[in-house]
């Protein structure tokens, strides 16, 4: 969508305002997509004109309560961004908890999967570890116990093995969890896009 196109449709949006603040609101936004330089850019940051007009009319009606009737000169618009301003304001006391209950778990999640992480991590290294020390005693066991030397140098082996195994698996766990969170984001604002 190119400047004009953008701007005709927040003129459009904004109709129901009075004509020296809808020509306030567009020469601000005019301004602002002339002095980005990138204009696609800018009108991607800046969002679908219908949010900048919602947004335009919330502080109007905020700004200003004595010309507040006068938004509904156009009876559907007015009545539909005056019923969003309403609803949006009866949704905060149920969508803030919401809200803060999903960063919660999100949190949560978080952190249990970078002690997750470190567990794998911790459990190879220990392993490797606890190896290394079987077959450091297998050569003195082979002189006590036959029997006993080869299960020293056989639980090392297995367990060298067990440690590398949980060390790859962080590794490839530290590597995977941002990339499947960069593709689920992805999605989720792919998504977003088609929606509007």
């Amino acid at each position: 969508m190119t400047k004009q196109e953008y701007l005709d449709r927040l003129s459009e949006k904004l109709k129901v305002l009075p004509a020296s603040e809808r020509q306030d609101a567009l020469d601000y936004y005019e301004g602002y997509l002339s002095d980005a330089g990138d204009e696609a850019a800018a009108i991607s940051q800046l969002g679908q004109p219908g949010e900048v007009a919602a947004n335009i009319l919330a502080d109007y009606v905020t700004k200003a309560p004595t010309y507040a009737p006068t938004i509904k000169k156009d009876g559907a618009s007015g009545a539909k961004t005056a019923l969003m301003i309403i609803l949006a304001l009866f949704a905060i006391p149920i969508g803030l908890p919401i809200a803060i209950s999903l960063a919660a778990v999100a949190f949560s999640l978080f952190i249990s999967l970078g002690v997750i992480i470190l567990s794998f991590g911790l459990t190879g290294l220990g392993s490797i570890i606890f190896g290394i020390v079987g077959i450091i005693a297998f050569p003195f066991a082979v002189m006590q116990d036959f029997g006993a030397s080869l299960m020293f140098g056989g639980t090392g082996l297995v367990s060298i093995g067990l440690g590398i195994l949980f060390i790859k698996l962080t590794i490839l766990m530290t590597r995977g969890f941002p990339m499947i969170a960069r593709f689920v984001a992805n999605k989720i604002s792919r998504r977003q896009r088609h929606d509007r």
